[in-house]
């Protein structure tokens, strides 16, 4: 998530401040309530999109590239021969099997969740952009990434 650089959030931002200056320390939260994380009645929207927003995120760490599959699946090649040197075949290969079927079956409920997540994103109105490290990031209507001009730019 990127800090909002526009006058407009800026002045927002200190209003909330003031309004809630002990947030986080056990005051009162915009938008939870008191003591609590469940959300206010109007809230309930809003807190919503910015839970999918910083869940697509963090999965952003944990999305299955090329890489992380080519390990993963290497991972199980290595087992099944493991398990052949120790001279039982029919373990080997279900063992190996197994714990690819298991990768496979992880790496596509990751992706299918986080197209879910990224068309709720677009539906709230939220723009789909590619930040500096070339990674998928939403960002709110009219707001920029850091450092940039035009977020279509690249």
């Amino acid at each position: 998530m990127y800090r909002d650089p526009h006058p407009d959030a800026r002045v927002r931002e200190a209003a909330t401040i003031t309004a809630h200056p002990q947030a986080g320390n056990g005051g009162t939260v915009p938008g939870l309530e008191q003591g609590s994380l469940k959300p206010l009645p109007e809230a309930v929207g809003a807190v919503a999109v910015l839970k999918d927003l910083i869940t697509f995120d963090v999965m952003a760490l944990y999305v299955a590239d090329r890489s992380q599959k080519v390990k993963g699946y290497l991972a199980c090649a290595v087992l099944t021969v493991l398990l052949l040197i120790d001279r039982s075949p029919v373990e080997a290969v279900a063992s190996g099997g197994a714990v690819a079927l298991l990768f496979t079956v992880a790496f596509k409920v990751g992706a299918i969740r986080r197209g879910k997540i990224a068309q709720r994103l677009t539906a709230a109105g939220f723009l789909a952009v590619r930040d500096e490290q070339g990674d998928r990031r939403f960002l709110r209507p009219g707001q920029q990434l850091p450092g940039h001009t035009n977020p279509f730019a690249a």
